[in-house]
């Protein structure tokens, strides 16, 4: 059985989420162990953002509060949540190809890592 157009869709969708979350975890990771404000301040200066105005500063002082352990959690953090998009579009793919036995548990898995009250909504 072939997959519907908007199935189709939302399970390449939800799969590019993922790709590029992980690409951006991988690329936290490669800052563990260097200087994560001369990165920010070649950043801000690659996009001609004055560092001395209010949001730039704002996120010059957000780099200053990273430490190794607290890249290492949010780059986690991204491979939990791609891993949940891949979940996700793998389940769409076999629920738009007739076979809906992942779909309870990739539903059950996103409402795990996005913390939100899912029980309403999982199916028993």
């Amino acid at each position: 059985m072939k997959l519907s157009g908007a199935l189709r869709t939302l399970a390449v969708f939800e799969a590019a989420k993922g790709a590029l979350v992980l690409l951006v975890g991988f690329d936290l990771l490669s800052l563990v162990h260097h200087d994560i404000q001369q990165a920010v301040e070649h950043l801000l200066a690659h996009t001609h953002l004055n560092p001395a105005s209010r949001y730039p500063h704002i996120f010059i002082d957000l780099a200053n509060q990273l430490t190794n352990t607290r890249l290492l959690l949010i780059a986690a953090g991204a491979g939990a949540y791609s891993l949940a998009r891949f979940i996700e579009a793998m389940g769409s793919g076999v629920q738009g190809a007739g076979h809906n036995g992942l779909q309870p548990q990739a539903a059950r898995f996103t409402c795990l890592l996005s913390f939100s009250n899912c029980m309403s909504v999982l199916p028993g």
